[in-house]
């Protein structure tokens, strides 16, 4: 009986060990799993900042042509643009001039069409 029983606890002393190794086995698998799949993530995060990197690097350049193309505006603006209006408001004025002139000069009799081909210009 005492043969039969170490015999058993010999059985059951094995089968522990094989389950302990088995489980010990199934940690490395998912230690490794795990390792591979932070390295995984750690070369699409080092990717994602390269992209960024890029990403800042055109923005500033985009920065830089569009704030010197509105700079360039601002003194086609300044340069041209309001002389021009300018020079328009000085023609109108003198338009409304030779209106009120032509007005005071022109007879009574003269048509409505003729009035307003004076008044145009």
């Amino acid at each position: 009986m005492q043969d039969l029983d170490i015999f058993f606890k010999g059985v059951l002393l094995s089968s522990l060990s094989v389950s302990i190794l088995g489980i010990s086995w199934q940690l490395m698998k998912l230690i490794s799993k795990m390792t591979e799949t932070l390295d995984e993530f750690k070369n699409t995060n080092n990717k994602i900042n390269k992209l960024l990197d890029q990403f800042t690097e055109d923005y500033k350049g985009i920065s830089a042509v569009i704030k010197s193309l509105t700079s360039s505006l601002d003194k086609i603006n300044k340069k041209l643009l309001q002389p021009i209006i300018g020079l328009g408001n000085v023609v109108k004025s003198i338009s409304q001039f030779i209106q009120s002139f032509s007005a005071k000069i022109l007879p009574f009799n003269v048509q409505d069409s003729e009035k307003d081909i004076v008044r145009e210009y």
